[in-house]
């Protein structure tokens, strides 16, 4: 049995977690989390051709298993040499525990470390949820190496307030308030039920949510990393702090934190200068869910006008928040054109 140099609450890699012998870890250096062990899974597959790196990045209450389904439908596609990396942040999956409040700015320094560990070279990047911030604020401090986004559910910018966090879709039970609700034993049920949830209506999905909880115990999911990192009470916390953060998403007039607010407005300048019209127009495409707040359409105009060469915006009916659990095939799809085309967009 591989020895695990993290500290994290899960006793053993479960089976599939990444695929068989590609289990890394990185010791931060520098940072709040000097120290702390980063887990990473770094694979090439595919044959022929210039070697492309796709990095999967996550968001909350996630770990890096949440591409699994993507990364298995890209493996029965010829892809080229084709580089995968996924890793968990601290205080998910196979990461040491977190010991602290962790805002995205912390994950995004903690990725700008891998990053000049592994030296990645034609980097597509995938983001979910806060993977978009935190992915593209590490690329900040490397702008060079990326030359094409997905973003699932995700963004850089503040959403209205008639489309947020907390009114969509259900008003009472936003991932904000459930943040308040959901007891600390019971967190990583509630992930486990959201994440895996093939709701085919609103109602159906707000019942399944509430019903998780208490419809399995922690044995049931005794090898689900979704529970069980949240086996750690500082992961939970640290977990609830981004749930809370999501109320007012990226907005930086509604942040105390003066490191939070700097992080929110670099993203929303410097992303359409280094990427957008003026600058290195990488390739982007959208991928969203109808009931998320970040898959409406004046997300996806904000989006366009940072990066007017975004190429097709798809809205998955019927969907959640969770793309990369539901449409894995699809994410494939899209991801396989980037890889297998050339040329720029716009």
């Amino acid at each position: 049995m591989m020895t695990i140099p993290a500290n994290t609450p899960l006793g053993r890699i479960p089976d599939a977690y990444s695929p068989s012998g590609c289990h890394s870890w990185l010791m931060l250096e520098h940072g709040k989390d000097r120290g702390k062990q980063l887990y990473y899974s770094d694979q090439v597959i595919g044959h022929g051709g210039k070697l492309q790196t796709l990095l999967f990045v996550h968001g909350n209450p996630e770990c890096s298993c949440i591409f699994n389904k993507t990364i298995s439908a890209l493996n029965e596609k010829e892809l080229p040499r084709t580089r995968i990396i996924t890793f968990d942040h601290i205080g998910f999956g196979l990461s040491s525990q977190a010991s602290r409040l962790m805002a995205p700015q912390d994950h995004a320094e903690n990725l700008v470390q891998l990053l000049t560990h592994l030296s990645p070279e034609n980097l597509t990047l995938v983001v979910h949820d806060w993977g978009g911030p935190i992915g593209l604020g590490a690329l900040l401090q490397k702008p060079e190496l990326l030359q094409s986004l997905v973003i699932l559910n995700s963004s850089i910018f503040p959403l209205s307030g008639s489309c947020n966090y907390r009114t969509y879709p259900f008003r009472h039970l936003s991932w904000e308030r459930m943040s308040h609700l959901v007891p600390d034993r019971h967190w990583g049920l509630f992930a486990a039920g959201a994440i895996s949830s093939r709701a085919k209506s609103c109602r159906e999905l707000l019942t399944g949510l509430l019903q998780a909880p208490f419809r399995h115990s922690i044995t049931t999911y005794k090898d689900n990393p979704y529970v069980m990192q949240f086996a750690s009470p500082n992961n939970v916390a640290s977990s609830r702090y981004l749930a809370r953060l999501s109320a007012d998403w990226c907005d930086p007039e509604r942040t105390q934190d003066s490191e939070l607010r700097r992080f929110y407005l670099g993203l929303q300048s410097e992303v359409a200068n280094y990427w957008g019209q003026s600058g290195a127009k990488i390739r982007v495409r959208l991928l969203c869910g109808e009931w998320d707040p970040l898959g409406n359409r004046e997300n996806m105009q904000r989006w366009l006008e940072a990066l007017p060469q975004l190429a097709g915006w798809m809205q998955f009916v019927p969907c959640g928040h969770f793309v990369p659990e539901n449409y894995p095939e699809e994410i494939a799809r899209i991801i396989y054109s980037l890889l297998t085309t050339s040329g720029v967009d716009g």
